[in-house]
Parts: C-alpha cells; structure tokens; sequence
C-alpha cells in the first residue's frame, strides 16, 4: 500500500499562513497607529489631538453658556420693555382723559365768558392774553383768535390799559383794581369804559394773572 505524503505546494501554503498569523497582530498594532488617509500617527500625535479636541469642546461650552446668559438677559429686557409698554398706554389714556378734561372746561369757561354783558379779558402773569370773550370783540372791534397770545399793551392792539397798574398788581397782594378811561373803540366812537381788575388764580391758588372786566360806563 503506498503511502501518501503531502505534496510540496501544501506544505509552503501552510508555512505561509502560519507566517500570516504570526504577522497579523503587528500589523494590526501597526494599523491602530495610521489615520483614515493612511498617514502614520505616533501616540503623542493623537494625545496632542486629543488635548486640541478637548479645549475646542470646553470653547464651545462657554461659548454655549454665553449665548444662554445673553437669552437670558434678551428675555429680562424683553418683558422690561413690555412693562414699560403698559405703563406709558396707562399714562397715554390718563393724559388723554386729562386733555380731554381740561377741553372741556376751557369750552365751558369760554362758554361763560362769552354769556357775560361785559367785555372780559384774561391774561397770564406776563400780561399775554389768555382769553378774549365776544363783548371785548364788539368793543374793541378784535377777534380773539387775532389777539390770543398776544401782549395785552400791544401799542397794536390799542387798548385802553395803559393806565391800569396791572404789573403791580400782579406783583402784589390787592384783590381788586379799578379804573376808569375816556377812549375811542376800533369804530371811531367816544366811549367811558371802567375797567375792573381781579386775580387769575392757578391750580395751586397762587397769583397766575388778572381777569378784566371791561363795561362801557356813563
């Protein structure tokens, strides 16, 4: 019976694979040491890009923390911003009511003015006109559009005051003036016209201006 040996060509293949198996774990070691692109990195290599990694990750968590401080800071000012939205809407509509208010006495004190049978004039505490009723228009031939504003001793108003210590008495304590003048109106016509002078109280009762009231006397 003959006997079987195994042929050469085996043989070499056997050697040559244990060989491989030998090889195989260094060439793994190998491996681990080379990056994607097959480029080779040493151990200080990657400790060094790990240590890149690390504070690039701890810049974006500061990084991460700023942004939420600034939301939270953007939020802060946002409902300040709110508060003080409602508070200037409240203010707006006291102001409106107050506008309205103060409207509405200045048509009824006009009102009153004008259902008087004497001329009345009211000025501030530099003598500018404030009011000017519709019997000052029929005496003195002015609209009160014309003269609102208006210093009350215009030389071109004309008006019969001259005579009247109004600055004094705007200046002191005297709760009435009295004066009576012989003057010719806008129309030419001769006319007697006394002239009484009261206080304009302000808000806070003090002295503000004078009130005039201006009658044809005989």
């Amino acid at each position: 019976m003959a006997s079987t040996r195994p042929s050469t060509g085996s043989h070499l293949d056997d050697v040559t694979s244990g060989h491989a198996l030998l090889e195989a774990p260094h060439r793994t070691a190998r491996e681990s040491e080379t990056g994607a692109g097959g480029v080779e990195l040493a151990p200080p290599d990657v400790d060094c890009l790990n240590s890149e990694l690390e504070v690039e990750n701890e810049e974006l968590e500061t990084s991460n923390e700023e942004f939420e401080t600034t939301n939270e800071e953007l939020g802060s000012v946002n409902q300040e911003l709110h508060s003080t939205n409602v508070e200037l809407g409240v203010l707006n509509t006291a102001l409106h009511k107050r506008t309205t208010e103060l409207g509405m006495a200045n048509a009824v004190l006009q009102s009153i003015l004008d259902g008087l049978q004497v001329g009345v004039a009211v000025v501030d505490r530099s003598m500018n006109i404030l009011h000017w009723n519709h019997e000052a228009e029929d005496l003195w031939g002015l609209c009160g559009d014309a003269v609102q504003g208006q210093p009350l001793l215009s030389p071109a108003l004309g008006l019969p005051v001259q005579q009247l210590p109004i600055a004094a008495f705007l200046a002191g304590d005297a709760s009435r003036e009295e004066l009576a003048v012989d003057t010719t109106n806008r129309d030419g016509e001769s006319v007697r016209c006394r002239i009484t002078c009261t206080p304009y109280l302000g808000p806070e009762g003090d002295r503000d201006g004078a009130v005039l009231v201006m009658a044809k006397g005989k």
